[in-house]
């Protein structure tokens, strides 16, 4: 195989389905390659392969239960996934998809996933039929749409008697997921990312204010797959109602001058800059005492200096990604952005129509490189094209390149 993880931890996730005994496999090849594994089995997961038989492999006894105490005699059987670098559930049934959709905790399996800070790796083993259930693909979104990767099933001769997709991914096919994010998990290790997430607020009088529509939900995605990967994450938002990710330093701010100074504090320590907050461009000359209440009102604007200008002026060797969320066709403004603040990568949007940027899940962008180089990028998930980032500036960010 030659595979070599020598001193790495995961957790291995093994849940009720004929494919179990392939999970066997995994942990004996795992062991061999230096990992540490531990092992947690489900219910039905005990009924197709005994716990026994990862002790044997692993060295350590397997979860079933969290009514049973450990070797210490405590009931802290989390102490495994809190330690694990990476989570693998293989193989993962509809059922257990589901469980782990629903944010489920009531076996030892379902409460180590949601008390896990790491990447959780999914590979499901079902029949065609079941896996290709809108309930199941529905299941399956929910969990890509918060980070969770799944290693794909294969198809062929189905425990079932019937033949499709829903076999089990080919073990060496799962050993390459969990090698490859292993390396990812070490490289990113102790790498300081600097994120920006959200609007910026810029007061008119004591109750309205300017503003834009944007949610927050890209930077977030950033922050939160640079933290799997291992970095050292800060991420300053503006107001956005959005779950912490799990790991990641957050810093509040209000007006684009808080968004500045915040940075620009930060900037200097950090690698990598992923900048997605939509700073309120313009904010009022004069607020006014109060609230206003006449009957009419002339607000003067001035324009806000742009934190970028200032930050790429005096950088020092950080890598910079920047976000072009134009009406219409954002690729020309992409394009000027990155030449004149020589960033090194910027990522185009269109904030119009049904797909825009602001607010949505999902988008479709251009990715716009140095050099005149582009990508036009189809429609995905705000968590994919996290995940695309990171992977593109990855070799600058761990200087590779």
């Amino acid at each position: 195989m030659g595979l070599s993880l020598p001193g790495r931890k995961i957790l291995l996730g093994v849940t009720g389905s004929v494919a179990a005994y392939k999970a066997a496999d995994i942990a004996s090849k795992l062991v061999q390659a230096g990992v540490e594994v531990h092992v947690i089995l489900t219910d039905s997961g005990a009924k197709f392969i005994s716990p026994l038989t990862f002790e044997a492999l692993t060295g350590h006894p397997a979860g079933t239960s969290m009514w049973d105490k450990n070797a210490t005699g405590s009931f802290n059987h989390l102490d495994a996934a809190r330690a694990a670098e990476i989570v693998l559930i293989a193989p993962a049934t509809a059922d257990a998809i589901a469980r782990l959709a629903g944010g489920r905790a009531d076996d030892l399996l379902a409460a180590a996933v949601l008390a896990s800070r790491a990447p959780l790796l999914v590979a499901p083993a079902m029949n065609t039929a079941m896996l290709d259930n809108p309930a199941t693909q529905a299941n399956i979104a929910i969990l890509k749409s918060r980070g969770v990767e799944f290693i794909e099933p294969c198809e062929g001769h189905l425990a079932c008697g019937d033949t499709g997709r829903g076999r089990l991914a080919e073990v060496q096919c799962i050993l390459d997921a969990v090698a490859a994010w292993l390396e990812k998990v070490a490289s990113w290790k102790g790498v300081r990312v600097l994120v920006t997430a959200g609007p910026t607020r810029e007061a008119l009088d004591a109750v309205r204010y300017i503003s834009n529509p944007s949610s927050g939900k890209m930077g977030f995605a950033v922050a939160r797959a640079a933290s799997q990967r291992g970095a050292v994450v800060t991420l300053v938002t503006g107001p956005c109602d959005l779950p912490v990710p799990p790991g990641v330093e957050v810093v509040r701010v209000v007006t684009g001058e808080e968004m500045r100074k915040e940075v620009r504090e930060r900037f200097g320590r950090a690698k990598l800059l992923v900048k997605t907050a939509a700073v309120t461009d313009y904010r009022p000359a004069e607020k006014a005492d109060g609230k206003n209440k006449a009957k009419e009102w002339t607000v003067k604007l001035e324009k806000v200096g742009n934190i970028l200008d200032e930050l790429v002026a005096g950088r020092n060797g950080q890598v910079v990604v920047g976000f072009a969320a134009e009406a219409g066709n954002p690729d020309e403004e992409g394009a000027r952005k990155l030449a004149e603040r020589k960033l090194d990568l910027v990522v185009a949007n269109d904030i119009t129509g049904p797909e825009g940027a602001f607010g949505a899940d999902a988008t479709r962008a251009t990715l716009i490189f140095p050099g005149g180089k582009s990508e036009r990028l189809p429609l995905m998930s705000k968590v994919e094209l996290a995940s695309r980032i990171l992977s593109i500036v990855e070799s600058k960010v761990l200087g590779k390149s």
